[in-house]
């Protein structure tokens, strides 16, 4: 039986990350603050999911060689039960975080009576159809942005669940694409790992390995250290890094080519590994900064979207 997500190791883990990165960088402190409990409540549920077992979606090793997640085409049949479990645990806790969440109750409500199916919404969301949210944000009388933001904690949580349930299986494929295999999000971050005890200097050139990670489910997978995540350009000339003052373990990598930019951070300056749910909070000053040099986030989430 499931028990309160908030009460689970993980989202433990993101509330201690969340009140380090407000002392570190004060300035954040109201952006903090706003998605504190709703990011907790979105890792305590994933934890919970992840120990629930259902029918798992079959790995199409032709469609992965292709390119396609393990959600590709997938109706989202077998995640629907999660999905209600989130939107209730979920609704409630974003219209308390943030000034004006009365958008936040009435997506509950048309949720609760049917008028807002989840499920097709979430399908919406993964196939990065906007038309199709946006027609059902006004149909329950919502704006889109707030239909949005919903929808990447509900949906978010559901695939966190589903990855870890997917386990060996993912471990298995051969991917080497910017998005994610398992719902084919683009990565919010980007690490560069600890050398590994069997690594040597002459085998790593003196960096870690590359990870990107998922800003819908936070899966994370292994990909090609000098290439662009949005659009695979390998061209050093056309690829950028670009750090904050006094902290070059943070860093900003962008493309010319698709005038996209994705966070970094070096792993080897960390005395422990960061949370990588609460991490990206702290990080907003590099994406005001890759901004104003007219770059755009590879996955636009509230906190790193500038009018």
């Amino acid at each position: 039986m499931m028990t309160t997500p908030g009460a689970t190791e993980s989202a433990h883990a993101v509330l201690d990350a969340m009140a380090t990165a407000r002392r570190i960088r004060p300035a954040h402190a109201s952006l903090i603050d706003a998605f504190e409990q709703p990011l907790a409540i979105r890792a305590g549920l994933a934890d919970l999911f992840a120990n629930d077992p259902i029918p798992l979606p079959e790995i199409n090793l032709e469609l992965i060689a292709q390119g396609g997640s393990v959600l590709t085409g997938d109706d989202l049949a077998r995640l629907e039960p999660w999905l209600l479990h989130a939107t209730r645990e979920l609704l409630p806790v974003l219209e308390s975080s943030f000034p004006n969440g009365e958008p936040f109750r009435k997506l509950a409500t048309a949720a609760a009576t049917g008028e807002l199916s989840v499920r097709e919404a979430s399908r919406a969301l993964l196939d990065g159809d906007a038309a199709k949210l946006e027609a059902l944000g006004n149909a329950v009388g919502v704006p889109a942005g707030y239909l949005m933001l919903s929808l990447q904690m509900i949906a978010g949580a559901a695939i966190a669940g589903l990855a870890s349930q997917l386990g060996d299986q993912l471990e298995s494929t051969s991917w080497s694409h910017g998005s994610c295999p398992v719902c084919g999000s683009s990565p919010s971050l980007a690490t560069l790992s600890r050398k590994d005890d069997v690594q040597v200097e002459a085998l790593v050139g003196g960096g870690g390995k590359k990870h990107l990670h998922c800003g819908l489910c936070g899966h994370s997978w292994r990909f090609q250290r000098n290439a662009c995540a949005g659009c695979g350009n390998e061209d050093p000339h056309s690829r950028e890094v670009f750090y904050a003052e006094r902290a070059k373990h943070e860093r900003i990598e962008t493309c010319s080519q698709c005038k996209g930019y994705l966070l970094c951070v070096d792993l080897r300056e960390y005395e422990k590994d960061p949370n990588l749910q609460a991490l990206p909070l702290a990080l907003v000053h590099l994406d005001i900064i890759a901004q104003e040099k007219g770059f755009g986030p590879l996955s636009p989430a509230t906190w790193n979207t500038f009018s």
